[in-house]
């Protein structure tokens, strides 16, 4: 018959293995990754690196990517994000859903294959959220070459990733965010010829050299 103190102590040991299996199988040791910035607070649900080379706004602009489940998580703010959203919806991005997450309400678009083709020249699935703050509106995109999304709420990108993501976030809504002109690395006089050409003829009739 066992000792008492061995006995007592293989039941320590197995009940601390099964409290590790059910706190792995429920997330608890999952890789997280804290976003801090100026304008945003989020905790991303992946291990994941920043990388702020490609974009023209420093501080306002913040990209992170995973390598683990090739996904790419990116943030921005700006004061008003309407042009861009109309030149993204001509190029394919669909609104497919307004959602509230933790408080803060979402336009939710769906990035296809063909629309990120259009606009990043490569071809993968992801998603795009806006949403509106105090002093300026705000984006999260969500996206990957490796994880398939069928364009609503119920895929592995959205669920797995996109949906945690916007449960964590909240917004700082700094003062003074960097002008829509700005993003589009335009000087003011050529964003408002632009935004006065397309609200007269639509994008189909601009002028090559403008986006």
């Amino acid at each position: 018959m066992l000792n008492k103190k061995i006995l007592l102590a293989i039941i320590a040991i197995v009940m601390v293995v099964a409290v590790g299996v059910v706190a792995f199988s429920l997330g608890v040791f999952a890789q997280t990754t804290e976003v801090d910035n100026k304008f945003i607070k989020a905790k991303i649900p992946d291990n994941a690196y920043e990388d702020n080379s490609m974009y023209v706004l420093p501080g306002w602009q913040v990209i992170y990517h995973s390598t683990e489940n090739n996904l790419t998580y990116a943030f921005g703010m700006i004061d008003t994000l309407k042009l861009t959203g109309e030149w993204c919806e001509e190029l394919g991005l669909k609104k497919i859903s307004t959602q509230t997450y933790n408080g803060i309400e979402w336009d939710i678009y769906y990035e296809s294959p063909e629309f990120t083709k259009n606009y990043y020249n490569e071809s993968f699935h992801g998603y795009m959220f806006a949403t509106s703050g105090k002093n300026g509106d705000c984006y999260v995109e969500v996206s990957s070459d490796k994880i398939i999304a069928n364009g609503s709420l119920e895929s592995d990108l959205f669920k797995e990733f996109a949906e945690p993501l916007l449960n964590s976030i909240i917004l700082k809504d700094p003062k003074n965010p960097p002008k829509e002109y700005q993003f589009w690395n335009m000087t003011k006089l050529d964003y408002d010829y632009l935004k006065e050409h397309v609200k007269k003829n639509g994008w189909a009739k601009v002028p090559g050299g403008y986006y």
